[in-house]
């Protein structure tokens, strides 16, 4: 009996601790058949929300019950007190309601999904904003996904090679969940309106998760909107709250919904601490998408967000990316909430600005700043390079260009690598005349997969800084002795010094004619550190790192199958070079 009870008891501080709890502030404004629906709400989606399985987005960041209170509370912080007065028990339960439902479409099982998919679901459709039904709209994402890119599968799926077929709903593999994934998070914001009516889906033929209450189908309708509003164009609900209130649609039953929507955006966005990224998670599951990978890393990368600072309407952040991927990815996200900010005071004055009721709604914060602004200061704390590097052309087109340049022939691409060495060494003799040269040709073995070859290229010439790797390396026909840089060293009274053998700008290309993959060290003879770097034709982001190596080039270039036996008789027949 004695454990029985215990039983009980531990069930019953379960429930308890798992409910959503709300801002105290919040708590004394709310009253009547509002805190009876907020209760009623809670006690249906929380545990919905805390089991947080996320079948089709295994890999998010955190998106439970964690989240929505950070939500709450960020939103709580966002009022000063003059504006605080203007809100009513309707205002605080919208926007409560509103925080609640903006993700929970996140939280759909597949039995759910088919739910919406069938014409079960279609009642709820909100026309004024949706054309079409959910089995229609799948069609449609359906019909582009099997176009994606090779971009774009690689960020959804972790692969390029990857066939797009209708899913299986009953037996769904890893391939349909990120599928249906990619599908609920374009359309997560009209789940969001639709549940407000019908209730989280259920399996088909039985009835939804809904909660029960007395209050106005219209202020219901304004909870939807609202939660729907965080995925959507602000000023597009203008109009759908003018076709339902006409002159009040600025604050229909005295609920500033605008504002509101400003409020949940606002919250959402600056939800970016490392709290929201588990750092023992992020450094012990295998990861499938790169972008998976950058959002859980992202968050990590957020050390402290300071609201005390010597002006009040400015957030400082403190970040540590750990490379220059997450560095752009974060200097992106400060980028997008800084827009957001300016649009919503932009949207506060438009909508408010000119009645002297509501003039004073506003949210505490114009701007955000981090240590990442001054890239002269932060740049001497990280060993990478924070700028954007990239090939200068579009990866696609690269691969078109590619064969028809060399003909298809590898030879060629070894040709133009070995003419880039040959002219980096002559540069250095100039320079230095008693600097031997040396250019070594490998073709090595991976010792940890005996079907892996690459072919590697060293030289000790006059190697490449910085500013020649990004503005020429990896600028398809870029010509590095066209410019000053190099006319200065080797030009003299229109004299050109050293005879040119390769064409340097098409070294980048002639590597990928060999393989889908190199690595590169390389050191400038003026330099202090040299640099590396690791690319494919699919980076979208190349990492070049600050290394200790030998003044020079060495170029490690992971070879295609087809083209390694074609490789050792080219190296056999050059007694030269070794293998």
């Amino acid at each position: 009996m004695l454990k029985t009870n215990i039983f009980i008891l531990l069930i019953t501080i379960y429930i308890l601790t798992m409910k959503i709890r709300i801002p105290k502030e919040f708590e004394e404004k709310l009253e009547g058949d509002y805190r009876s629906y907020i209760d009623n709400m809670i006690s249906k989606y929380s545990s919905i929300i805390q089991e947080n399985k996320l079948e089709f987005f295994g890999e998010y960041t955190e998106h439970g019950i964690e989240h929505i209170e950070d939500v709450l509370n960020t939103s709580c912080s966002l009022f000063d007190e003059h504006t605080f007065k203007l809100l009513n028990t309707k205002d605080i339960t919208i926007l409560i309601i509103s925080v609640i439902l903006h993700d929970v479409g996140m939280h759909l099982s597949s039995e759910g999904f088919k739910k919406i998919l069938s014409n079960e679901f279609d009642d709820y459709r909100v026309a004024y904003f949706d054309e079409n039904t959910w089995a229609e709209e799948w069609q449609i994402f359906l019909h582009e996904a099997k176009r994606f890119n090779d971009e774009q599968l690689e960020n959804i799926f972790g692969s390029s090679d990857i066939e797009i077929i209708e899913p299986d709903f009953d037996n769904l593999d890893d391939i349909s969940r990120k599928l249906c994934g990619e599908f609920l998070r374009r359309h997560h914001a009209r789940l969001a309106h639709e549940i407000v009516f019908s209730g989280f889906p259920a399996k088909i033929g039985e009835q939804n998760i809904i909660p029960t209450t007395n209050i106005d189908e219209e202020i219901i309708d304004l909870c939807g909107l609202v939660a729907r509003s965080h995925g959507m164009n602000l000023r597009k609900s203008f109009d759908y709250l003018k076709n339902k209130h006409f002159d009040a649609w600025k604050a229909p039953y005295d609920i500033k919904c605008i504002f509101l929507m400003v409020v949940l955006r606002i919250s959402d966005y600056i939800q970016i601490h490392a709290e929201r990224a588990d750092p023992v998670i992020v450094r012990t599951k295998r990861f499938s998408s790169p972008t998976s990978i950058k959002e859980w890393e992202k968050y990590e990368a957020i050390r402290h967000i300071n609201i005390k600072t010597d002006d009040p309407e400015r957030i400082y952040v403190t970040a540590k990316p750990k490379n220059s991927l997450i560095y752009l990815e974060l200097k992106k996200l400060f980028d997008d909430v800084q827009y957001e900010f300016d649009l919503s005071w932009a949207i506060l004055g438009e909508v408010y600005g000119k009645d002297d009721d509501f003039k004073n709604l506003k949210i505490r914060f114009r701007r955000i700043t981090s240590n990442l602004d001054d890239t002269k200061k932060f740049v001497n704390t990280v060993d990478y390079v924070p700028e954007r590097i990239r090939f200068d052309a579009d990866p696609e087109l690269l691969k078109l260009l590619i064969g028809p340049l060399y003909g298809e022939d590898p030879k060629y691409g070894v040709r133009e690598l070995l003419q880039n060495s040959v002219d980096a060494v002559k540069e250095r003799q100039y320079i230095d005349e008693n600097q031997s040269s040396k250019i070594n040709v490998t073709l090595k073995n991976d010792l940890k997969n005996d079907s892996t070859y690459y072919l590697v290229i060293e030289d000790n010439g006059i190697g490449m800084s910085k500013d020649t790797i990004i503005n020429f390396f990896f600028r398809a026909g870029a010509s590095f002795r066209n410019s000053m840089i190099w006319k200065k060293s080797f030009v003299e009274d229109r004299d050109v010094k050293i005879e040119k053998t390769g064409r340097f700008g098409v070294g980048v290309l002639a590597a990928f004619l060999l393989g889908d993959e190199f690595e590169m060290y390389t050191k400038y003879y003026k330099s202090d550190k040299g640099y590396y770097c690791k690319a494919s034709l699919s980076s979208k982001q190349v990492e070049l790192t600050k290394t200790e190596c030998d003044i020079g080039t060495s170029l490690k270039i992971k070879l295609n199958h087809k083209n390694l036996s074609l490789f050792r008789n080219y190296l056999r027949q050059h007694k030269e070079y070794q293998e």
